[in-house]
């Protein structure tokens, strides 16, 4: 049996429909962490390279993902350190983005066991289309896919 791709972006590609956006980290998902509202995945993640209040709420209110990214690679920050946590830190922010936002947590499980790839031509670590990519971002949905999925049978 072949197995079903579902393939994400930010906006709709070649691959990546529509109906299927929310699994992007631009996808609108409002979330709270520690108290601070996020509006996206994208807002936390590139709030979370700062310890600088200024920077974060900058970043945290920007009008779009896309200048939240913008505003943050304005800024320096630890890129050594980053690295070694940003994988964490977008855990995180997708687990904050489905557990609060339960319409988007019954479309991931509704997934089922769909390979799920970030159609991301640029990024060869969080996207799945570059050749030898590593596809973390659709890997680290599949794996919190799991968790849900676990969690929902240990309650029945």
């Amino acid at each position: 049996m072949e197995e079903t791709t579902i393939y994400f972006y930010h906006k709709p590609t070649e691959k990546a429909k529509p109906e299927d956006l929310y699994l992007g980290n631009f996808y609108p998902s409002p979330m709270t962490v520690h108290g601070i509202s996020y509006p996206t995945v994208e807002h936390y993640y590139h709030s979370q390279k700062f310890s600088d209040p200024e920077i974060i709420e900058r970043i945290r209110s920007a009008p779009t993902p896309k200048m939240a990214e913008r505003i943050a690679s304005e800024y320096e920050w630890n890129t050594e350190e980053w690295e070694e946590i940003k994988e964490n830190v977008m855990r995180f922010g997708i687990f904050s983005k489905f557990k609060q936002n339960p319409e988007l947590k019954e479309k991931l499980l509704a997934t089922g066991t769909a390979k799920l790839v970030e159609d991301n031509h640029k990024d060869a670590f969080w996207g799945g289309s570059i050749e030898g990519s590593e596809n973390k971002m659709g890997k680290l949905l599949m794996d919190l896919r799991e968790q849900l999925k676990k969690a929902a049978e240990d309650l029945q």
